[in-house]
């Protein structure tokens, strides 16, 4: 498994690479959570937990691409701006390249 898609009423989140409770940069599973309605910032914490690594409180939505070799998810806002981008990529081998 490579990605976890939630949802959440208010605010955006996408961690680091994670696997039992560690940063995996090699076998890690991304996490993502998508909350379309984005308004109250406030709520979001000023300090990032140790395994955020992009957050944001605004209306947005999330348009993902699948092929055999790459996945790419785009976090666009309600103006249509891209505020998050991330692809990872997969060898034959199966080994992961994140960018």
């Amino acid at each position: 498994m490579d990605l976890v898609l939630s949802s959440h009423t208010i605010v955006y989140e996408r961690s680091y690479l994670l696997r039992s409770g560690k940063l995996d940069f090699k076998d890690g599973i991304l996490y993502v959570v998508a909350g379309k309605a984005g308004a109250m910032p406030e709520w979001l914490l000023p300090k990032r937990e140790w395994f955020t690594s992009q957050s944001l409180a605004v209306p947005h939505f999330l348009q993902v691409a699948v092929t055999p070799r790459q996945l790419e998810i785009r976090a666009i806002d309600h103006q249509g701006a891209l505020f998050d981008k991330l692809s990872i990529f997969k060898d034959t081998d199966g080994e992961k390249k994140f960018i």
